[in-house]
């Protein structure tokens, strides 16, 4: 059996038909602890969806250019793209409009004369 990283260096090398089933069998191991994390940090099931798909299309473009290096960790530079995603997902939402509640009305302080 590959561990993650042995599939990541399939998956890069050129015309080895071997390379779409390690890229198969690559996301389908990564996908549910992907998801997984963002469904617990985001406690949201559409928008940890959103993240996954993101970190999946970050995967698969840096993969495609080769930025992945076969000789370190899948596992640690998976968990930094989730983490990157997660990160602006933080702050997109910080920057939507907060809508305040009105603030109540001063009580009238003076004095009865």
């Amino acid at each position: 059996m590959h561990t993650t990283t042995q599939l990541a260096g399939d998956v890069i090398r050129d015309g080895a038909p071997a390379a779409r089933v390690a890229h198969a069998a690559l996301f389908e191991r990564v996908l549910t602890r992907i998801h997984r994390y963002f469904a617990r940090m985001i406690r949201d099931a559409h928008e940890a969806e959103d993240c996954l798909q993101k970190t999946l299309v970050l995967l698969e473009q840096s993969l495609v250019r080769r930025d992945y290096d076969p000789s370190r960790s899948f596992n640690t530079w998976m968990w930094l793209k989730a983490r990157t995603v997660f990160a602006q997902y933080c702050r997109e939402h910080e920057r939507r409009p907060v809508s305040l509640a009105e603030p109540a009305a001063a009580p009238d302080r003076r004095s009865p004369q």
